[in-house]
């Protein structure tokens, strides 16, 4: 079933993120998959869709509600799921080349080659640049830099897809609540480009993002059915300059996709297992208000003891005949997030490893491995009373993960005397995360 998301993005050309809300819900907590491996970081949670060149995909699916359990991984599945697919890569030598303009500066040069290199096997290799000044004021939403490389051999059943993206974006100031009372007076109100001695000089408020992603898929016969097992790298490297602060984030992520399918009597059964480990590093860096941005000690530092794992198993069934149809099934998801030191900011040492090395651990701020379980079963029945008629329900509970690092930051910075109140209440940061867990939530 494909369903559409209430959706906006800053800019007209879709080189900005998407904000949106599905059933209520923020999009930072859709599950979006390429090819149905999960794609998503930290800072904030969840997916990074504007990372992708939609031109290179055919459709896109898109769940929400009441979802099959087998559907939706990543950091959770409450907002939703949407899983892109490639286009095939055509039998014969083709190529798809487009150039467009628009207001602001927009342009856009695509160029997709797809070629067969023998009888069995066929490549496609695709890149694209984009970008577009800022409609409010000063700065670029771009440069975006995009290639994606795809092979598929069909008499071996192997696919493989290798993505890479850049992109330098200028950020958009909000609006206070007083100043959204005025649009006609504040509607590009933004950084000013005056004095770079000050935090708000709009080219101290940018991001410098990458993104890698590489996967391999090989289908093969097992038990008499039809068996896929799908490997998956990926590395993040985001840089949020916010006028005298450095924040990056360093994501890496490795992870496995097995999944079955067969046919027993008249019933359809699906069972697979996610398999993952990732290491998500944050930290932010006091800066100065000069083009120099020189080093001035740490905002807020942490370090992870490892790496967090995700292991999800899953198995869905579904039954149809003339007129009814039937579908359950169970997902579990365990999820083990490393532990933390969190350090005091007052660190000089620029380096990260010196800083850590050097560095004296917050009070109340060592946090263990917490491991987090939780299962998620779905039902649904379908009866069709003619043509144009059909009776159904369905029920199903989707997942969130626990996301520590807002609640750090607060903590690191005292904010509204936060890390007192929590120490003076006998209790440590490692208390607060134990009594945390995974949250579900149901959809009927």
């Amino acid at each position: 079933m494909i369903v559409y998301l209430l959706a906006k993005k800053k800019d007209a050309f879709g080189l900005s993120k998407l904000n949106g809300r599905d059933r209520g819900i923020d999009s930072n907590f859709l599950s979006v998959n390429l090819e149905d491996v999960p794609n998503y970081s930290i800072r904030p949670i969840g997916a990074r869709e504007n990372i992708y060149d939609l031109e290179n995909f055919s459709y896109i699916e898109k769940y929400s509600g009441a979802i099959s359990s087998k559907s939706g991984v990543g950091v959770g599945n409450k907002g939703g799921v949407v899983n892109l697919k490639f286009s095939p890569i055509s039998d014969k030598f083709s190529t798809n080349f487009s150039v467009s303009g628009g207001s602001d500066n927009f342009y856009k040069a695509f160029l997709r080659v797809d070629t067969p290199i023998d009888e069995s096997n066929k490549i496609f290799i695709s890149t694209s640049q984009s970008n577009s000044s800022k409609w409010k004021r000063y700065g670029d939403l771009g440069e975006q830099n995009n290639i994606a490389v795809g092979f598929q051999n069909d008499k071996q059943k192997l696919d493989s897809y290798f993505i890479h993206n850049t992109q330098t974006s200028h950020s958009f100031k909000g609006l206070s609540h007083k100043e959204s009372l005025d649009l006609s007076k504040n509607y590009k109100l933004d950084y000013q480009n005056t004095d770079n001695t000050k935090a708000n000089f709009y080219d101290y408020w940018k991001e410098d993002n990458s993104y890698d992603e590489f996967q391999i898929g090989k289908g093969f016969d097992c038990f008499n059915s039809d068996c896929k097992a799908k490997f998956y790298a990926s590395k993040t490297l985001e840089i949020a300059h916010e006028g005298d602060g450095r924040a990056t984030v360093d994501g890496k992520r490795v992870g496995v996709i097995l999944s079955n399918t067969m046919q027993l009597n008249q019933f359809d059964i699906e069972s697979g297992l996610w398999g993952e480990l990732s290491w998500l590093d944050k930290y932010v860096q006091k800066v100065s208000t000069t083009p120099q941005r020189t080093d001035q000690g740490w905002k807020w530092l942490n370090e992870n003891d490892g790496a967090s794992s995700v292991i999800s198993p899953y198995i869905s069934s579904s039954y149809m005949s003339e007129y009814f149809k039937f579908e359950g099934g169970l997902k579990y998801v365990r999820y083990l997030e490393a532990g933390n030191r969190l350090f005091e900011n007052s660190n000089k040492f620029s380096n990260f490893n010196d800083a850590i090395n050097h560095g004296k651990v917050v009070a109340g701020g060592v946090i263990d491995d917490t491991t987090y379980n939780i299962l998620l079963p779905s039902f649904g029945i379908r009866y069709t009373l003619d043509f144009s008629t059909e009776l159904f329900f369905k029920y199903s509970k989707t997942f969130q993960r626990p996301y520590r690092y807002s609640f750090f930051a607060q903590y690191s910075a005292n904010k509204n005397g936060i890390q007192d109140n929590i120490l003076n209440s006998g209790k440590t940061l490692n208390d607060i995360f134990k009594s945390w867990d995974i949250r579900d939530i149901k959809h009927v």
